[in-house]
């Protein structure tokens, strides 16, 4: 399991899921957008509470791959998020 550069805190969730795209596509992978989009659209993210979605990458550094995208957003307390995203 490999951990992407980063893993910062955003404001809204929306900021979350846009970073979590960025950090999976700056590692190499194509995957369906729209899968992690749909997660994320309906009933948020509760306070201390984490969110997982996975994707399926259609290609992982310009090769066909049977690999997974995995984005885990995390809302903090103070309403802030915490994004970490792997490729498993």
């Amino acid at each position: 399991m490999k951990t992407l550069a980063r893993s910062p805190y955003t404001e809204t969730l929306g900021q979350a899921v846009e970073l979590a795209i960025e950090n999976l596509i700056e590692s190499g992978a194509e995957f369906d957008r729209s899968a992690i989009d749909e997660r994320y659209a309906f009933d948020g993210v509760p306070y201390e509470t984490t969110k997982q979605a996975d994707v399926a990458l259609i290609s992982y550094k310009g090769k066909a791959t049977k690999k997974w995208g995995h984005v885990s957003i995390y809302r903090m307390n103070s309403g802030r998020y915490e994004v970490t995203t792997y490729i498993l």
